[in-house]
């Protein structure tokens, strides 16, 4: 492959991340709008229920953002491997590759994702299973 397809690849990876990252907040965003909007308790089969769908998205929500995540860092290396040995190495996209690869911008990516995942999680969780106390103290501050 040439650098300019292995940047194509990058940039459709990174896309990607934009896009899961977005449907992440979106849904996060939903449910507990959801959870504080519903004003009567929540039965024991609904919870158990939207704790097992929740828990299935945030699932592959994680494994596919850090497929993408993957995904872009190998993309990235091949770019700068690719570079290097055509001599390619003085085009300013290259130095930038190089420069994030060497950054280790892929590592702290790889752990705030799974902390974000499992903070949500938690935050999720914690809001079904006092669902009650929570719409309660909204309705304290209307």
């Amino acid at each position: 492959m040439s650098p300019y397809e292995l940047l194509d690849v990058a940039i459709a990876a990174g896309t990607r991340i934009d896009v899961q990252w977005g449907l992440f907040v979106t849904v996060h965003l939903a449910v507990l709008g959801g959870i504080a909007y519903v004003e009567r308790p929540l039965r024991l089969p609904e919870k158990a229920g939207a704790m097992a769908i929740y828990l299935a998205f945030v699932i592959v929500s994680y494994r596919a953002t850090r497929f993408h995540m993957n995904l872009l860092q190998s993309a990235y290396r091949d770019v700068a491997e690719v570079a290097n040995s055509n001599q390619l190495t003085d085009l300013h996209t290259v130095q930038f590759i190089t420069q994030d690869l060497l950054s280790g911008r892929f590592e702290f990516a790889n752990y705030f994702t799974a902390i974000a995942h499992i903070t949500m999680a938690a935050l999720v969780m914690l809001a079904l299973i006092y669902d009650v106390e929570l719409t309660a103290r909204l309705k304290e501050k209307e």
